[in-house]
Parts: C-alpha cells; sequence; structure tokens
C-alpha cells in the first residue's frame, strides 16, 4: 500500500500474504496488519484538530493506493484507492464505486 499527500507517496507498506483455499476459491486475509508509525501519528494529529472541516481539509489531499500482485506470475489481483472524509455524525459511512476499463 502507498499513503500519498498532495500527489506524493510518502510511505510504502510492502507485505507478503500467502492464501488459503475456501470452497474452490483463493482467500487472501490481511487482518492483523499492525498500521506503520507514520499512519499512526497522522492519526494521533488529525484527531487533534477541533472540527471535522479541518480534518477534511487536510484529508482532501490524502489517499491510500493497494495493489496486491500475485509474487509468482507479476498479475494485477486487486487495485483499490481510498480517500477518506470525516463524517459529521457517529455513523460510519462509505462509498464504493467500480471503474471499468475498456
Amino acid at each position: 500500500a502507498v499513503v500519498s499527500t498532495q500527489s506524493t507517496g510518502v510511505v510504502e507498506k510492502t507485505q507478503t500474504v500467502t492464501p488459503v483455499i475456501t470452497d474452490g476459491r483463493l482467500i487472501y486475509e490481511l487482518t492483523k496488519s499492525p498500521l506503520c508509525a507514520y499512519m499512526v501519528t497522522f492519526i494521533y494529529k488529525l484527531k487533534d484538530l477541533p472540527v471535522p472541516k479541518l480534518m477534511n481539509n487536510v484529508l482532501e489531499n490524502f489517499t491510500i493506493l493497494q495493489h496486491i500482485t500475485n509474487n509468482e506470475t507479476g498479475e494485477t489481483l486487486l487495485c483499490m484507492a481510498c480517500m477518506f472524509e470525516v463524517s459529521e455524525t457517529n455513523e460510519s459511512q462509505y462509498s464504493i464505486y467500480r471503474l471499468v476499463g475498456h
């Protein structure tokens, strides 16, 4: 995963995971993957901002790109971009968009 701010990669985390075959499908579990020190510090500083609007101003320039590749073949299995916004309610909110190339 690559963390970017202002269109510049600031942290890159690489991890190797072995899939488990479940019901004939390969399942890649990315659980228990700790955040890097940069992300922990970033979240603490973000939470110190007084209002959600200021937090969102920071988050406008912050993205995470997760690229999952088969090490043996080089095939891309998943490419996902995450953009964030602070909710003004206490409820989780999300939107998922699927980009299809032609």
